[in-house]
């Protein structure tokens, strides 16, 4: 095929999870409408981990099965997407954590798990009297390590979140409260986790000389919208926006939320109304490779040029540069000519991709870690269970020895799950060091996960059914210094015109994070200025494309 210059310009999105997605709508609502979109992905089905299956008779999410609603961004796609009103807030409250050999109720006042009063500590019987004493020295004036940690940081500014709270706080806190809340929302090791990345208020308020509980208390201000100044400035061309998207929801004092058919029909219903704006979803096909068009060849007209050396008349160079205009996307479903790229990938297939690009990149890339997880999902017959307690759930603190890390109530947090009789939990199993769940069947890892649910609920039966969903390498760590990693990233990054990164390796895991994320990364391509330079295009045609290989096209 004969490649022309074309005002037809491409953008190939990696990845449809529900960053890639997000990336691929912020496209179809800001490139000119001779742009072509296109979205490859490696699976069968889009979402990413937003997926469900039944069990007990119910379509259960087995990833996410709610976000963040302080955030703006998932609320205001739902908007977008016309589901705005199907959003639904959890039937019950509360939550708890397996302490001193019995589930005690989470106290009132903590912030991301570390608590603010110490009232309310002490009479949840979390902690031991040793413990409650040397949690309330950070209340002194002349308390026990009012000094600035970071100080002793071993990068820079940052350091971890649970070497910020033991030197504050006690081991115990950070043990059974920030290890298991904190550590459960990224499947983290603390003593590991970059407090600048993952709780940058603690950081701020670690520097307070004056009481750690009384710096992180709320206040009356901006609200929990305002960004901390330990953050990182947001990357070039990004707009902070404060939310204000709660005020007109019923249940705007939610802290979560989902949709009434659960969140995995999100990405479905993103999906469809991807396909109704034109945007060409591909399953099962695979990018391998991405490789910089040479920025020369664009130098005059096709016919002054004379032939090509190279098929499909183009020259490249494999290890790309400031000069480059374009890029050729090699997939499993044929090459693609495209002006702009998003890499919507977790970190390290983001690097396989863009090795041949640059080196330095994936070699960064690379060195963000993952943690694995695995979700049991069980129903039971309600007698099972004759004492299930009211709340949401409880979380296991890692020296508990059980295997499971948390567990999900989910009938009791989503009512529209339940049905007489019966009963559905979730456990979650590994974290950050801790991977024993892979190396075990199915069946071992339900009975295992069976054994500490007759500890901490008392189970008397069987389920009535059990699925395993295992997610490998689903959570990137966000190891101290992970922001200046991010900053070494961006700088890469930004010496490749036209094409950007999105998803949880960078900053932030959650599903608004990740929208945000993808939204974010679709504007820098699209203000790179690609589209309008008559940049090098396929006219909507693939090099050496393979029909046989495309799935799911629109």
């Amino acid at each position: 095929m004969s490649l022309k210059a074309s005002p037809s310009n491409t953008i190939v999105v990696l990845g449809g999870g529900i960053t890639g997605l997000a990336a691929a709508w912020e496209l179809s609502n800001g490139a000119p409408g001779d742009t072509r979109i296109v979205v490859l992905e490696q699976g069968e089905s889009l979402g990413g981990k937003l997926q469900a299956s039944t069990v007990g008779g119910r379509l259960v999410d087995v990833g996410p099965d709610a976000f963040l609603a302080r955030r703006p961004e998932a609320i205001d796609l739902c908007k977008e997407l016309g589901i705005g009103a199907d959003l639904v807030a959890p039937g019950a409250e509360g939550a708890y954590v397996w302490a001193r050999g019995r589930l005690r109720r989470l106290p009132e006042g903590l912030a991301m798990g570390i608590p603010t009063r110490w009232v309310p500590l002490a009479r949840s019987g979390i902690l031991d009297l040793p413990g409650l004493a040397r949690a309330a020295v950070d209340l002194l004036p002349t308390g026990l390590a009012k000094r600035n940690p970071t100080g002793h940081s071993r990068v820079g500014r940052d350091t971890s979140v649970g070497e910020l709270v033991r030197l504050r706080l006690g081991d115990q806190v950070a043990t059974r409260l920030a290890g298991p809340l904190i550590g459960g929302i990224n499947a983290a090791d603390i003593d590991l986790l970059s407090a600048q990345a993952a709780f940058p208020s603690l950081l701020d308020a670690s520097r307070d000389p004056g009481s750690l509980m009384r710096s992180l208390r709320p206040r009356p201000g901006p609200g929990p919208h305002a960004p901390s100044s330990s953050a990182p400035p947001p990357a070039a061309g990004q707009s902070l926006r404060v939310a204000s998207s709660r005020q007109d929801l019923p249940h705007g004092a939610a802290t979560f939320l989902t949709l009434r058919t659960g969140l995995s029909s999100l990405a479905a219903r993103l999906g469809s109304a991807l396909v109704a704006r034109g945007v060409d979803l591909r399953l099962g096909s695979a990018a391998h490779d991405i490789q910089a068009i040479e920025a020369a060849y664009h130098a005059g007209t096709p016919e002054s040029r004379g032939p090509s050396p190279d098929p499909g008349g183009l020259r490249q160079r494999p290890g790309g540069s400031e000069q480059s205009t374009g890029w050729i996307v090699r997939s499993t479903s044929g090459d693609i000519a495209a002006s702009g790229v998003v890499v919507a990938l977790p970190a390290f297939e983001a690097a396989a991709v863009l090795r041949s690009t640059s080196a330095d990149l994936a070699d960064e890339l690379d060195t963000i870690r993952y943690s694995s997880v695995s979700l049991v999902t069980l129903s039971f017959a309600d007698t099972a269970i004759p004492d299930l307690p009211r709340g949401t759930g409880f979380l296991v603190p890692a020296d508990a020895g059980m295997i499971i890390t948390a567990c999900t109530l989910l009938t009791s947090k989503w009512p529209l799950l339940k049905q007489p009789g019966l009963s559905i939990l979730r456990a979650s199993v590994g974290r950050d060091g801790d991977d024993r769940h892979l190396s075990i069947d199915d069946e071992e890892l339900v009975e295992k996960v069976l054994h500490d649910l007759r500890a901490v609920l008392g189970v008397r039966a069987r389920p009535e059914e059990a699925l395993v969903t295992r997610w490998p390498r689903a959570f990137p760590q966000y190891q101290v210094g992970h922001y200046a990693r991010v900053a070494r990233i961006d700088s890469l990054v930004a010496a490749l015109p036209g094409l950007a990164l999105a998803g949880a390796a960078y900053r932030g895991v959650g599903i608004p994070a990740c929208i945000g994320s993808g939204r974010h990364a679709a504007r820098v391509v699209l203000s790179s200025g690609v589209l309008s330079s008559g940049v090098l295009s396929s006219g909507g045609c693939e090099v050496g494309r393979d029909p046989h290989l495309e799935r799911g096209g629109s």
